[in-house]
């Protein structure tokens, strides 16, 4: 099962109302974040239905040690 089955999952479970807890039961536990259910939840909230992946919004360890190197105050 890839990201995107499981998300539609969520859209499925959110419009039932259903848990986290739920799909891990049905499917295996561990399989899904509480955290990452109720993130997806708050996206269909407000009404974003997408089911693709947000661009990722990670910072470079390296670079921001560069900025931080160079402005030390």
């Amino acid at each position: 099962m890839n990201n995107r089955d499981i998300r539609v999952i969520f859209l499925y479970k959110f419009n039932l109302g259903r848990t986290a807890e739920n799909i891990n039961l049905a499917f295996e536990e561990g399989h899904v974040n509480v955290r990452t259910f109720q993130r997806w939840c708050a996206k269909f909230n407000v009404g974003d239905f997408s089911l693709e992946n947000e661009p990722d919004r990670a910072v470079d360890d390296n670079v921001l040690r560069k900025i931080i190197e160079n402005n030390p105050q």
